[in-house]
């Protein structure tokens, strides 16, 4: 038995909260669609909009470290790490080979 992480190295880690901000950006994304439907539905009405919303400000998507400075896909991305989950439980690649090679297409710095 390992301690200390499972053996998880530092790009593991890494590409486990990338992951985690892609999902959210998703989630984030959907939230900011819906707000916005109620927000128009409550204009349509004559309501105020800030009555149904409340302090529900629109969602800051984080900034993915695999985007290079530009837009990534998130849903893209949140599939290509489960694509990537896929083939090392099946034995297909390596955790490591898996990272490097969402590294690359990411244009991710790291081994």
């Amino acid at each position: 038995m390992q301690a200390g992480g499972a053996g998880l190295t530092d790009s593991d880690r890494q590409a486990l909260v990338e992951g985690a901000k892609a999902i959210q950006n998703e989630r984030g994304a959907i939230f900011n669609a819906r707000r916005t439907e109620y927000m128009s539905l409550a204009n349509d009405l004559g309501i105020d909009p800030t009555i149904v919303t409340r302090t529900l400000q629109e969602y800051k998507p984080y900034e993915l470290n695999g985007s290079g400075g530009k837009t990534t896909n998130t849903s893209e991305y949140q599939q290509d790490l489960q694509d990537a989950a896929q083939a090392i439980a099946s034995g297909l690649v390596t955790k490591e080979e898996a990272a490097k090679r969402i590294r690359a297409k990411y244009n991710q710095g790291g081994k």
